[in-house]
């Protein structure tokens, strides 16, 4: 189901700053990669395969945004590198992020959620949703910087 897209994946983000429209598209190719340290990353590169994510704002602040993402594709790392290529990368991602913010912050976790999964009954073909609380985290620093 996953493969062929009959899938619906949406997770919210706290990102840095705002961006200039209410609702967006990145498509960016995404190439993986392992650094000579052997960690695994993940960069925009035009030879990746293709990626495509669908953000919306949800909630916009003085300096954060929420943000609600829906993946077309499901890559490794997507809505982290591609938030950050589009110049909002999410607040406390110590691979893909503003480090220098994330350290000002004093940021524990990333501040990405899994908010809610989607799809058809295998068997029996009812819609079936399921949905995640927004970890206290979270919730707690959204409350702080988004109105």
């Amino acid at each position: 189901m996953l493969r062929e897209g009959e899938v619906e994946k949406v997770y919210l983000a706290v990102a840095k700053g705002i961006p200039d429209r209410p609702a967006f598209e990145v498509r960016e190719s995404l190439h993986k990669y392992v650094t000579s340290e052997g960690e695994r990353r993940v960069a925009v590169r035009e030879d990746g395969k293709a990626s495509v994510t669908k953000v919306r704002v949800v909630k916009a602040g003085e300096a954060f945004s929420l943000l609600e993402l829906r993946l077309l594709t499901g890559r490794t790392h997507q809505i982290r590198v591609h938030l950050e290529h589009a110049g909002h990368p999410v607040v406390g991602d110590d691979k893909y992020g503003d480090f220098p913010l994330n350290h000002q912050l004093k940021a524990k976790r990333l501040m990405l959620h899994a908010s809610t999964l989607s799809f058809k009954h295998p068997l029996s073909g009812a819609a079936l949703a399921f949905k995640a609380p927004v970890p206290e985290e979270m919730k707690s620093f959204m409350k702080q910087n988004l109105p």
